[in-house]
């Protein structure tokens, strides 16, 4: 279970859109309204881009900065 949700509420074409794809199970009825709810998008979203940059910047730790000349 995810620690929160983000309701993505549908209109016709959406839901249409879901049935046509096979995932008509995934609608609820939230207040009244055909829903899908969506759980821990942004902060698997947030792990991802922390890593990305961690490897970023283990695998070229001199990106962005001025070359260094030899001095004689």
């Amino acid at each position: 279970m995810a620690d929160y949700y983000i309701n993505i509420f549908l209109d016709e074409e959406k839901l249409k859109r879901l049935e046509g794809v096979g995932l008509a199970n995934r609608v609820q009825d939230i207040a009244g309204r055909k829903a899908v709810q969506v759980g821990d998008v942004i902060s698997n979203a947030k792990t991802l881009e922390v890593m990305k940059v961690a490897i970023m910047k283990l695998y070229n730790p001199l990106a962005g900065k001025a070359l260094r000349s030899k001095m004689a």
